[in-house]
């Protein structure tokens, strides 16, 4: 019956994933015995179930009953979906750094004893800033996701009727496409910082030589403002990995997020301090790569001119799209 399978699904929903197939067994056994024994082996009815539901008590209670402890910062419904993030941003940073580091010992090879004890401070410090912000905002989604969850939450009085449905497959978020993006947001992220967001290219003399995209003379003004980026990327995933499956309040939550980080964008734009590389045409020219007069210079040159323009509008589109999809795809599956 599908009350059964719903009550199972919201005691499970709050155990780590290693505990969900065990309890759901044990569960479903040993509602089905308490039928059995209620209606002498007759078949039972809704009435039934629910009675029995209501005597075996609310499914946060019946969970707590098979967590260890109940005294938590972050919950077992969370804590795995904690423990992936925090394993993957950790990685996610490690791979960034000896990336950032084998690039700056390839172009600058007479600074590899600084660029090493960079590498080696960064391996100590950005991971322990890291952990710092995951369980800040796991802790957050605890506090108030969690907790101010109604009806299901209400202890003294619950109705089975109102426990939430089994999630069709279609409606569930693929953990899998959760952490690519989150790796995706944190080597980006890391590149940008790095101001190695530029083109690579070999001078004369077979030289590394880089031309950035943006100016470095005022990178430290928007720099906090790309880290807000960043973070806002990682907590939209972070949601849909808690979520677990497309709802009406994730969409919402998402749509607040790509609102916060499309306001982020506008107030870089709004910035006096210039954000492209003034000279990134010259450089580039400098490089060998293509010559000036050329009709590819003079369509690089047109594009460069309206990149401010460009990268707006597909902001923009994108994170609107994000937001339409989130609403389609919760809406499509209620």
């Amino acid at each position: 019956m599908d009350l059964i399978d719903r009550y199972v699904y919201a005691v499970v929903r709050r155990l780590p994933h290693s505990q969900r197939e065990e309890v759901a067994a044990e569960l479903k056994s040993l509602i089905t015995d308490m039928l059995d024994e209620r209606t002498n082996g007759n078949p039972a009815d809704r009435k039934d179930v629910k009675i029995v539901l209501l005597e075996l008590g609310h499914p946060r209670e019946m969970a707590d009953k098979y967590s260890e402890s109940r005294k938590y910062l972050i919950g077992p419904e969370l804590y795995d979906s904690f423990m992936t993030v925090l394993k993957i941003v950790l990685l996610s940073i490690a791979f960034a750094v000896a990336v950032i580091f084998a690039i700056q010992s390839i172009l600058e090879p007479h600074h590899l004893l600084d660029h090493f004890i960079d590498f080696i401070l960064s391996l100590v410090q950005i991971p322990i800033a890291a952990l710092g912000w995951v369980t800040l905002i796991f802790a957050g989604i605890q506090y108030f996701g969690i907790k101010s969850v109604k009806n299901l939450d209400d202890l003294e009085s619950w109705d089975p009727e109102e426990l939430p449905e089994v999630p069709d497959e279609k409606s569930v978020i693929k953990r899998s496409e959760t952490i690519i993006n989150i790796i995706f947001t944190i080597f980006f992220g890391f590149l940008i910082g790095a101001s190695y967001f530029a083109i690579p290219a070999i001078k004369s003399g077979d030289s590394f030589v880089s031309v950035p995209f943006l100016n470095k003379e005022s990178f430290s003004v928007y720099f906090p403002l790309i880290l807000l980026l960043v973070g806002f990327g990682i907590l939209k995933e972070i949601l849909k990995l808690v979520s677990g499956k497309w709802t009406k309040k994730l969409a919402i939550q998402i749509s607040l997020v790509s609102l916060l980080s499309l306001a982020t964008v506008l107030i870089m734009i709004a910035l006096e301090a210039p954000f492209w590389n003034p000279d990134f045409m010259s450089e580039l020219a400098g490089t060998g790569i293509i010559q000036p007069g050329t009709e590819l210079y003079q369509t690089i040159e047109r594009i460069w001119s309206n990149g401010t323009i460009i990268i707006v509008i597909l902001t923009l589109f994108g994170f609107v799209l994000d937001s339409v999809l989130a609403f389609f795809k919760s809406v499509k599956n209620v």
